[in-house]
This record gives structure tokens, C-alpha cells and sequence, in this order.
């Protein structure tokens, strides 16, 4: 599991098919979310004719990209991989283009050459691209949206759990949701199964207005919490952290420790893409002391695992969630308060060794991980500039 901990510190002409655009009435958009070992994979169709791809869905990055022929380097994926010359609407991009301006790393060809990497070790090269995506609305109707920008990766390093790519949903301009936001309204949210699930086991994604997406009719209630703007970091969805509290106490971290800095250092982003949650050391310490003060498991060695502090239940399988304090981030606005499946996990099959979910970050910057997320319905309301989250059995469709 620790070795799929992913830290993503690194306009288009739109047509349609069966859905007129722009819609008429708001047209909600979905695609299933499933855990694949510590990510959270979802899907995207492609091309002409459209052929579907498992994608990591990652907020903590903006490129959409997949695996593509000729593949002089590439990781193994369970979909073909996306052959160029397959589909009639596939073309390449040029350094000309507005959003090869928006590549971190590029070089001409003539063609947007592009190079990008995660702060994991993994990444891709290739060319940027422009492709049709064919969206599918709550209803079951497509809609076919022409000249997306995405990278038909040629050279590609790492692990991504069989997935084919990956779908950016970040911030900057390259990402799904500012691509094809103007179509949903530039909000969407989704639902994180628990991680250790089979993949069998969905949640949808929307992209629109969540509340009419909900075919139990049931209204979420959600607590939200304003997203900040860092000029520095355009890509992320930071928000403010004012404290943490353990056992209904709070922890009184010095105010400022998760704040963005003069040179845009810092801040806390939430991020799908990252599993474990990271802290800067000086407030991640805090915590640890005080859960040490708190639990009176058997502390074991995780440094095998990765994780620094793990306990030993054994003796209490079936009860010990009762033993282990609350925890709740208190960002501002709003609370989250953490069921205790979201911050100690499971680190072996049987369950007898739990560990916390949470890591010193060596980048000054916090990142609230997927773990910390699963079994809520977290909302990303861009035009509004806030983040919601409501508790959901997300395995159930929420």
C-alpha cells in the first residue's frame, strides 16, 4: 500500500453528438471511482470510435494523459493500449497552441513535446495531443466533446495499478475540469470507497450539480470550507487548516503552521491523488505525541510499512475503534470529523496491526490524502471557490 502513496508535487472547441450544446437544461455528468491499492482509479473514453481507460483520478495534478503506441517505455496496463492511428478524430498539438503554454516541461518538435513528472518518482513523455472525450450524463446519454488537450504518453515510469493513464483534475488549464467545465457548471465531487475494496466495488463521480445526481433522491448535507488562491501553486486546491483536535482536545498547533508562506511554500491542499496524509514535522510531531498520550495499544515497529506509529489489536479486533481517540481537522468554516477507519488502517490482512494514515511531509506542504476522504461525498464547487464534504456510504452509490 505505502508504495502506491502518490504525491503529485509537480480552451477547447466543444461539439456534441446526443446532447445538445449547450444544454438546454443542466446536464449532469458520471463515471464510476473503484480503489486500486492506495489510488483511486475511475474511467475516460477516448477517441474515435470511443474506447474506454482506466485513469488514476487525481486532483493534485492538471495533465489528462494515457499510454500510447509506439510505446518506447511503459508500465503495464489491463486496457490495449491507445494506438493513435486507431482513431479518426486524433491529432497532434504544436508549440504554437495556447495550452502548450501551460506544460511545466515541453520542447518542439514541431510538436508540443511534453515531459512530466510526480514527486513519487513516476511520470510521462510525449506529445500533447487533442482527442474527443465522450461523456456520459446521469441519464445514460453521450455527449462527444471535440479537441480536448491530453498527452499520448510514449516514454512512462511507474506504478500505476494497471490503470492506463491518468486524469487530471487540478486547477490549471490542461485539466478535465477546466477543459470541460463550462459544460457542468465547474464543480464535481466524488465518493471514495474504502481502499481496501475490490474493484468491483464503484461509487460515481459527478460533474455538475451533485444534488440532482442522486437516484436514492437523498439530499447530501455538506460542511464546506473556502479554497485559497496561491499565485505559486495554480494547480492545487488549497484550503486553510486552523488546528487539529484529539479526544475533543484541541492540539493548539501554532497558528500559521499550515499557512501558504510569502514564496508560496506550505498551505494544505486536498488531494485524490496522494493516499496516506503528509503534515509538516513540527505539527505532525504534535499529533504523535498526543495519540502516544492517548493509546494504550502495544506499540510496534512500522518502519516496515513505512508508517511511524502502529499498534498492535490483536487482542482487541473487534472493539479496539473504540479505544482509539477521535480526531477532527478543523479547517475554516467547518469540521471534519475523521471515523477511525480514515486515520488508522489496517496494515496486514488479518487487521491486527493498525497504523496511522498520516506521514511527516519533507515539502513544507500538507496534503489531506484519499484516506482521509473515503466515505465521504467531497465537492469541488469551483465557481464558487469552496470545498464541501458530507458523510456517505459511498459503496452504496452515494
Amino acid at each position: 500500500m505505502v508504495q502506491a502513496l502518490r504525491s503529485k508535487l509537480a480552451a477547447s472547441s466543444l461539439i456534441t453528438s446526443e446532447v445538445p450544446y449547450p444544454p438546454s437544461v443542466s446536464t449532469d455528468y458520471e463515471s464510476p471511482v473503484a480503489s486500486g491499492g492506495g489510488d483511486y482509479v475511475t474511467t475516460i473514453s477516448l477517441g474515435t470510435p470511443a474506447k474506454v481507460f482506466s485513469v488514476i483520478a487525481d486532483t493534485g495534478s492538471d495533465l489528462i494523459w494515457i499510454q500510447c503506441k509506439p510505446c518506447q517505455a511503459c508500465f503495464n496496463q489491463k486496457d490495449p493500449i491507445f494506438d493513435p492511428e486507431g482513431s479518426s478524430s486524433y491529432t497532434t498539438m504544436s508549440c504554437g497552441d495556447t495550452l502548450c503554454d501551460s506544460l511545466p516541461r515541453k520542447s518542439c518538435s514541431p510538436n508540443c513535446d511534453y515531459s512530466y513528472g510526480y514527486g513519487d518518482g513516476s511520470g510521462t513523455r510525449g506529445t500533447l495531443s487533442s482527442e474527443t472525450v465522450t461523456l456520459t450524463s446521469t441519464q445514460g446519454e453521450k455527449l462527444a466533446a471535440k479537441n480536448i488537450a491530453f498527452g499520448c504518453g510514449h516514454l512512462n515510469r511507474g506504478s500505476f495499478n494497471d490503470a492506463s493513464g491518468l486524469v487530471g483534475l487540478g486547477r490549471g488549464n490542461l485539466s478535465f475540469v477546466s477543459q470541460l467545465g463550462d459544460l457542468f457548471g465547474h464543480k464535481f465531487s466524488y465518493c471514495l470507497v474504502p481502499w481496501r475494496d475490490a474493484p468491483s466495488k464503484t461509487s460515481p463521480m459527478f460533474f455538475g450539480d451533485e444534488s440532482s445526481s442522486h437516484s436514492s433522491g437523498k439530499k447530501l448535507h455538506y460542511a464546506f470550507t473556502p479554497m485559497i488562491h496561491n499565485p505559486a501553486m495554480e494547480s492545487f486546491y488549497y484550503v486553510k487548516l486552523k488546528d487539529i483536535s484529539i479526544a475533543g482536545r484541541a492540539l493548539r498547533i501554532p497558528a500559521g503552521s499550515f499557512d501558504i508562506k510569502p514564496d508560496g511554500s506550505g498551505g494544505m491542499i486536498f488531494d485524490s491523488g496522494t493516499t496516506l496524509t503528509l503534515l509538516p514535522d513540527a505539527p505532525y510531531q504534535i499529533v504523535l505525541r498526543a495519540l502516544r498520550s492517548k493509546v494504550s495499544f502495544p506499540e510496534i515497529d512500522g518502519s516496515s510499512a513505512g508508517l511511524d506509529l502502529c499498534y498492535d489489536v490483536s487482542g482487541s479486533k473487534a472493539s479496539y475503534k473504540k479505544k482509539i481517540p477521535a480526531m477532527v481537522f478543523h479547517f475554516e468554516g467547518a469540521d471534519h470529523q475523521l471515523p477511525v477507519e480514515n486515520y488508522f488502517i489496517a496494515a496486514n490482512d488479518a487487521g491486527t496491526i493498525v497504523c496511522l494514515a498520516m506521514v511527516s511531509s519533507n515539502m513544507d506542504i500538507g496534503i489531506y490524502g484519499n484516506m482521509m476522504q473515503q466515505n465521504f461525498r467531497v465537492m469541488y464547487d469551483i465557481g464558487s471557490s469552496k470545498i464541501g464534504w458530507a458523510p456517505s456510504q459511498c459503496d452504496s452509490s452515494q
